[in-house]
């Protein structure tokens, strides 16, 4: 009668676990699509809010090593018996940006 399949019965129970499948599967889709959207700018916020703590750990550490080795040659200098006229690079003037030392 129908090719593949014995009777009417097998036909439709076959067919509805097709359809239950596919209606599964487009369930468990739009439920992804669904958490994609409503995490995403979550997720994004704290990817960056990480990015910039991190870069700001990174600038504390270069601003650290720039004052270690503005004293390292301020104490050279002074063991030499050199005037030493470098300002410190905390000192506004030497802001490119125009960041000054934070309050």
């Amino acid at each position: 009668m129908f090719a593949g399949f014995p009777n009417i019965l097998s036909l439709l129970a076959n067919s509805f676990a097709v359809s239950a499948g596919t209606a599964f599967t487009l369930a468990i889709l739009v439920e992804v699509y669904n958490a994609m959207v409503l995490f995403a700018p979550k997720v994004k916020a704290s990817l960056e809010a990480r990015g910039q703590a991190k870069g700001e750990v990174i600038g504390q550490a270069k601003a650290n090593q720039a004052a270690r080795d503005w004293f390292a040659r301020r104490e050279a200098a002074e063991k030499a018996g050199v005037p030493f006229t470098e300002p410190p690079p905390w000192d506004d003037q030497n802001h490119q940006n125009g960041a000054g030392p934070q309050a």
